[in-house]
Formats: C-alpha cells, structure tokens, sequence
C-alpha cells in the first residue's frame, strides 16, 4: 500500500546521497501514508490530506522543552557583540543573557 500511495509524491531529490534518499523517502513517508491509511479505515466519513497531517505534526514541534517551560537561549546579537571584543567563546557564554527571544538592548 506503501508503495502506490508514495508515488504521487516522492520527496527524493537527484543530489541527494542514496542512504539520504532512503532515509528521507522511508521514515516520513511511511509514516505518512500509515496514519493516513489507518485513519481512512477507522473513519470513512472524514479524510486528512498529507498537508493536514504534516501540519498537525509540527503544531507539537513547538519551542517549549518537556516541561512545558519556553527555551531559553542566548542573545545572538550579545553574544556576537562580546566575541568582537576577544572574549573567548567559553567567556562569552557565561557573560551573555539568556532571553526567549531576543534582550532589551536590541
């Protein structure tokens, strides 16, 4: 079933190496036309799109962490701005803000 409802849309490019291709054919689409195969037969009445499911899928991918706390990372622009006065990268780590977004200065 795999096999025949992949065809309509191959995401294998021709640069890309053959393990790549495999790996890029196999997990997303398999797991694709799977949900959506089982999801046509439990419920006749309605029917998901490819676009709907890969939707759904990266609704959940969010930049919260497990515990449900927003991730919080370093100021780019701080970082970059203490890197050109020749601080080391470990320095420049500990002295930089963590912020979620970007810090006040910018």
């Amino acid at each position: 079933m795999y096999d025949q409802l992949s065809t309509y849309s191959s995401t294998v490019r021709k640069t890309i190496r053959w393990y790549h291709k495999v790996a890029t054919e196999l997990l997303p689409g398999t797991t694709i036309v799977n949900a959506n195969f089982m999801k046509n037969k439990l419920n006749r009445n309605q029917t998901l799109s490819k676009i709907t499911i890969i939707n759904i899928i990266l609704i959940h991918d969010s930049d919260t962490d497990k515990l449900n706390k927003k991730i919080r990372r370093r100021c780019i622009h701080c970082y970059e701005k203490l890197r050109a006065m020749n601080e080391t990268t470990q320095t420049a780590n500990n002295k930089v803000v963590k912020v979620n977004t970007y810090c006040s200065e910018y």
